[in-house]
C-alpha cells in the first residue's frame, strides 16, 4: 500500500508539471496581447511548490525501501 501511494504521488507530480507548463503557456499568451493578471507568479510558484516539490519529497520517503 505504501508503494502504491508513492507511485500515485509521482503521478500527481507528472500531472502538476503538465498543468504548470500549461499555465506558463497561457500567461505568456496573455502577456503577448498586453494582459497582466495580478498574483499570477505567486499562483504559479505555489502550484510548483505544492504540486511538484512536496509530492516528490513524499514519494521519495515512501519509495525509499
Amino acid at each position: 500500500m505504501v508503494r502504491f501511494v508513492g507511485y500515485m504521488m509521482l503521478a500527481v507530480v507528472v500531472l502538476m508539471v503538465f498543468l504548470s507548463g500549461l499555465r506558463v503557456w497561457s500567461l505568456m499568451a496573455m502577456a503577448e496581447v498586453g494582459l497582466q493578471r495580478p498574483g499570477a507568479v505567486t499562483e504559479l510558484t505555489m502550484m510548483i511548490l505544492c504540486g511538484v516539490v512536496i509530492p516528490i519529497g513524499i514519494a521519495t520517503l515512501l519509495l525509499k525501501k
